[in-house]
């Protein structure tokens, strides 16, 4: 898998950031992707996101605002972690999700989209979180040396409970819908029932 994990990445969420459309499939809390970005207001504003306070939101259709398309109002918080530039044209920007937050004020569109942001912390109980914390680190060991690296299944160790979740079912995840599903699950006993039923189709 070319999906890494980020142990306890430290969260900062500003209050007012930068947004982009999100560059493919939603990126998750925990999870560390390169994403190849081609659009110039995007590769701009990554690029003053690295070279500033380091964080930008990533909502899914941010690009068509306007055409009587709904504002989304979940994303993630990214800190950009590295930026390579394309000769021709784009940039592969590497990005660990730092934060689930939800869009409160568009702020403003030009030059750039700033939005002013509030983080959504899982609430309620996960009775299941324990056995279902197990059945995905048997799985994930079951897979090292295949598509699971080393370093990667002895971070999920040490993860635990939101963290543990996003992470893992982020892994997990087999298209765009499955991670668009998981971001915008808020309780957290929702999101361990999506975990299971990723393990149990990995299973199957």
């Amino acid at each position: 898998m070319s999906v890494r994990i980020a142990l306890d990445p430290v969260v900062d969420v500003s209050s007012r950031v930068l947004a982009i459309p999100t560059p493919g499939a939603a990126l998750l809390p925990g999870l560390i992707e390169e994403r190849e970005v081609f659009e110039l207001g995007s590769c701009v504003t990554l690029g003053e996101a690295s070279g500033g306070h380091g964080v930008v939101g990533l909502f899914e259709g941010l690009d068509r605002w306007g055409e009587d398309v709904p504002v989304p109002t979940i994303g993630c918080l990214a800190r950009v972690l590295d930026i390579n530039y394309f000769e021709d044209a784009g940039l592969s920007a590497t990005l660990v999700g730092l934060a689930r937050v939800e869009l409160v004020e568009l702020v403003r569109r030009e030059p750039r989209v700033e939005i002013r942001i509030r983080r959504l912390v899982a609430n309620g109980d996960a009775p299941s979180y324990a056995t279902v914390r197990d059945r995905a680190l048997a799985l994930l060991a079951s897979r090292v040396g295949v598509d699971v690296d080393r370093a990667t299944f002895e971070l999920a160790r040490e993860l635990r409970g939101e963290a543990f979740v996003d992470a893992v079912a982020g892994l997990l995840s087999r298209s765009a819908d499955d991670r668009r599903r998981l971001l915008e699950a808020i309780e957290l006993e929702a999101r361990v029932r999506w975990l299971d039923f990723l393990v149990t189709c990995s299973t199957a």
